[in-house]
């Protein structure tokens, strides 16, 4: 697998998010440069310069926690962080509607019914809050199938979306049409051809679980979810904790226990830790055999800091 090329899709997120904050599509700006570097106990946590005032009234954390209702799918996650001084609402879902064994023709009429329930998803919640388009610059998706497999991921200006309630399938395509696509499918997955999990194997919706459990209920901004690509399985966790290294460590050793057990196995663990505010402090990857490692020690040495870029 390849961990500059992951590196790469992390600045095309960076782009993306800059090109939210200009109101123009992503090509026109400069894709900021990301190197991977090995983890050490980082400096400067907590550096990441706020986004765009909030509204008083408009706390991104509840607003989060408010629209998760609204979400029509069985399986979802629903964030918020702030990087490059962009705030993006983030979504994840499992969409019924895709069949992970599409081929031929049928990738492509695939991609275009994950975009368009993107687009119908984001109008949703647009919709569903008033703080939404005072409070996030872009709306983030990432559709799976109920393999896990990526088939679309972009961002999209809340303005871009219909206004009306009830909007026309038209007026749906058109917005659609405006997301800054970051990944889309041009191949078959490997659903197919994927062996059986192996006993003591964990699926992903336990895992989740185990996960999530680490940090108690009720806690805001909280996000766990998988997807498959072209360089393997990812798995993207994001929290928030104190400028405090000793604290993210033991988050992240806690969290590593929970993902060895995975199937199909984990390719990278991606970690987003965030402020209470949501303002993005690091991003860090990890290979999937590191996780497995049979040490911490080794587990730690391979961390490596995606953002910021040193």
């Amino acid at each position: 697998m390849s961990r500059q090329t992951l590196a790469t899709q992390l600045a095309l997120v960076l782009a993306l998010a800059l090109g939210a904050c200009a109101g123009g599509p992503a090509s026109s700006v400069p894709t900021p440069t990301v190197t991977v570097v090995p983890f050490s106990t980082p400096t400067g946590l907590g550096t990441e310069a706020p986004g765009q005032a909030a509204a008083p009234e408009c706390n991104p954390n509840d607003v989060v926690d408010a629209l998760g209702p609204l979400v029509p799918y069985d399986e979802f996650s629903l964030s918020q962080n702030t990087i490059e001084g962009v705030r993006n609402l983030n979504l994840w879902f499992v969409d019924p509607g895709l069949d992970p064994l599409a081929s031929g023709g049928a990738i492509e009429e695939n991609v275009s019914v994950a975009r368009l329930h993107a687009t119908r998803l984001a109008h949703l919640l647009n919709q569903g809050d008033g703080c939404v388009a005072s409070v996030f610059q872009g709306i983030t998706a990432l559709a799976v199938d109920r393999d896990y497999n990526a088939w679309f991921t972009g961002q999209i200006v809340p303005g871009n979306l219909p206004q009306a309630a009830d909007p026309t399938d038209g007026d749906l395509d058109a917005a659609a049409e405006t997301f800054t696509a970051g990944y889309t499918r041009t191949s078959e997955t490997l659903s197919a051809s994927r062996p059986a999990a192996e006993p003591g194997s964990c699926l992903w919706p336990e895992v989740r679980e185990s996960l999530l459990s680490h940090f108690g209920d009720g806690r805001q901004n909280l996000a766990f979810y998988i997807s498959v690509d072209d360089d393997g399985v990812n798995v993207w966790g994001q929290w928030d904790g104190p400028a405090d290294f000793d604290i993210l460590q033991g988050n992240l050793l806690s969290l590593r226990a929970e993902l060895g057990c995975l199937h199909p196995p984990l390719d990278t663990f991606w970690t987003v830790y965030v402020d209470g505010t949501g303002a993005t402090q690091l991003v860090l990857a990890v290979a999937g055999d590191a996780v497995r490692a049979s040490t911490d020690e080794e587990f730690i040495d391979q961390l490596e800091i995606i953002y910021p870029s040193t």
